[in-house]
C-alpha cells in the first residue's frame, strides 16, 4: 500500500510540473518577454505578416500546413537547434492559434512558451502610436 501512494504522489507530481504556457495580454508585458526570447514566430497569414509585423518575429510560409502544424514543425524540426528551455513567443490573428501551438509545443517538453492574448492587433491597438510594424519577410 505503501509503494502505491509513494508511485502516485510521484505521478502527482511530475505532472503537476509539466511546463504551462503562459498568456500575455498587455503590450508591455509582452515586450518585455520578447526582449529575452529565442524564438518568435507570428502565426498569421504569410501575406498578413509581410504586410507588418513585430519587428524580430518570423513569418511562417506554411504552404500545405496549418500556422499551427508549420510553427510547430519548425520549431521541432526545421529549426532543431532550439533548447527546450529556449523562450518561445507566439503571436496570432486572434489567439486561438498561438495558444494551440503554445500547447502542443509544452506537450513536446518545451517549458518557457508565450503567447499574446488577444492576438497582432490587439497588441498594435496598445502600444498605440508608438508602434511601427516590420514590413516584408525575409524567412
Amino acid at each position: 500500500m505503501k509503494k502505491i501512494i509513494i508511485t502516485l504522489l510521484f505521478i502527482f507530481i511530475l505532472v503537476g510540473c509539466k511546463a504551462q504556457p503562459h498568456e500575455i495580454s498587455t503590450a508591455i508585458e509582452f515586450d518585455k518577454i520578447i526582449a529575452k526570447s529565442v524564438v518568435r514566430y507570428d502565426l498569421r497569414t504569410y501575406e498578413e505578416c509581410s504586410n507588418g509585423h513585430i519587428p524580430g518575429f518570423l513569418c511562417i510560409d506554411n504552404g500545405d500546413l496549418s500556422p499551427v502544424e508549420q510553427a510547430i514543425y519548425n520549431i521541432t524540426n526545421k529549426y532543431s537547434n532550439y533548447k527546450k528551455s529556449d523562450i518561445i513567443v507566439l503571436i496570432s490573428k486572434n489567439t486561438i492559434d498561438a495558444q494551440e501551438a503554445a500547447s502542443q509545443l509544452a506537450k513536446k517538453g518545451f517549458k518557457n512558451i508565450y503567447y499574446f492574448r488577444g492576438g497582432y492587433d490587439e497588441y498594435v491597438n496598445q502600444k498605440g502610436d508608438d508602434f511601427e510594424p516590420e514590413v516584408g519577410c525575409d524567412c
